[in-house]
């Protein structure tokens, strides 16, 4: 369904559009007028408009959205009148490095494979990849770990990231100031290293920078969904998931969407938190191992807008000789996705529609993580 609408203001079209394809099979006859607000409410179903076009110095403006009528498939008329909304509080998993052994497969498989933009090499050395128009969402540099190297959260503004700073204080947790240069290699102005549990690399930073030139999707018509929901998210292999659950609770002011103790790729009890600090369902993801693992990536995701991009990566995957760890399926978080192995061991996650969350959103124990699909296939042995 074409949803004609006013503007270039992402996250609200992909707002409306999933929820009148969520409300397809059933009567789309919600009204919602919001003043000041986020919140969209369309029926059964609750939907928080996030993204607007920032300043150049990534500050977040009010944002004017004119009124659309949408017909469904079943001729319900849904209206929508927003005005003068007041956008940008909301903190989101702006970029994620990480330290690999082979960087030209990881060149090759973030451009020809999932069809991210190249964006050159950073001043500290590391390869940048665009997904929209920031300057970088996903960087790669030389090493032997093979795994996540840097997590970064950003603040909507520097009031925020000023507010933040005092919090990690208040709750004892140290931090290093990074140099100009370090952020500058971010696509930031500002950015701290936290001393987060079990080492976890995260890192916490201003708005990201906006690139000098216009964004251009590496394939036509599949683009990503990121704005202030993020670049996607990530799941990680901890000991115990609660030490970092509440980690992020208390110093970064993220939820809970869901908990599950489900089996998963072979394993009969898989413990997982799943966290959010915008309206995606979850931007990091903590699985309970048990162990210190050698990696702490279990898998990173990216998110498309429409489904057909899933599926044309799913066909460059295969194309290409990936393997495959986990076939097409669809979560429980609505999303619809599959795994493949990077060149580092861990997977990588494509996926479309997962659900939007808000502040009505129930928090519920899940017993199974996929409603189908998602056939395991046990990754295969580096050499």
């Amino acid at each position: 369904m074409r949803l004609p609408c006013f503007g270039t203001y992402e996250g609200f079209t992909h707002a409306i559009q999933l929820a009148i394809r969520s409300l397809n099979d059933s009567y789309a006859r919600a009204v919602c007028a919001l003043e000041k607000t986020r919140r969209i409410v369309l029926d059964r179903r609750r939907f928080r408009v996030f993204h607007t076009e920032p300043k150049r110095n990534g500050e977040f403006t009010f944002a004017r959205l004119l009124a659309a009528a949408i017909k469904s498939t079943f001729d319900s008329l849904v209206f929508v009148h927003i005005s003068f909304i007041q956008l940008g509080g909301f903190m989101q998993l702006g970029y994620i490095g990480f330290e690999v052994t082979d960087v030209d497969a990881w060149t090759k498989l973030g451009t020809d494979v999932i069809g991210l933009m190249p964006a050159g090499e950073n001043s500290d050395g590391s390869s940048s990849f665009r997904m929209d128009d920031c300057q970088q969402r996903l960087f790669v540099r030389e090493g032997p770990a093979d795994d996540v190297c840097a997590l970064g959260l950003c603040a909507a503004s520097t009031q925020q990231y000023e507010a933040t700073l005092t919090r990690l204080t208040a709750n004892h947790v140290a931090f290093e100031t990074m140099s100009a240069a370090a952020a500058n290699a971010r696509g930031v102005e500002r950015l701290v290293r936290v001393s987060a549990p079990y080492d976890t690399p995260i890192e916490f930073a201003t708005p990201l920078r906006l690139a000098s030139t216009p964004y251009t999707s590496r394939y036509s018509g599949e683009d990503w969904l990121t704005g202030e929901l993020g670049v996607g998210h990530a799941l990680l292999r901890l000991p115990d998931k609660d030490v970092m659950a509440k980690f992020l609770v208390d110093c970064f002011g993220f939820r809970f969407s869901n908990t599950g103790n489900a089996p998963w790729n072979g394993h009969d009890g898989a413990q997982v938190a799943f966290m959010n600090c915008n309206a995606r369902h979850h931007s990091l993801a903590l699985a309970t191992v048990g162990e210190r693992l050698p990696q702490l990536a279990g898998h990173f995701m990216l998110e498309r807008k429409k489904v057909d991009g899933v599926g044309l990566t799913f066909d460059r995957v295969r194309k290409a000789g990936l393997h495959v760890t986990n076939g097409i399926g669809r979560h429980t978080d609505g999303s619809l996705t599959f795994y493949t192995q990077t060149p580092s061991g861990f997977d990588f996650e494509i996926g479309a529609e997962s659900f939007l969350i808000d502040d009505d959103w129930k928090v519920y124990e899940l017993s199974s993580y996929s409603l189908w699909g998602h056939e395991f296939q046990p990754a295969r042995l580096l050499s």
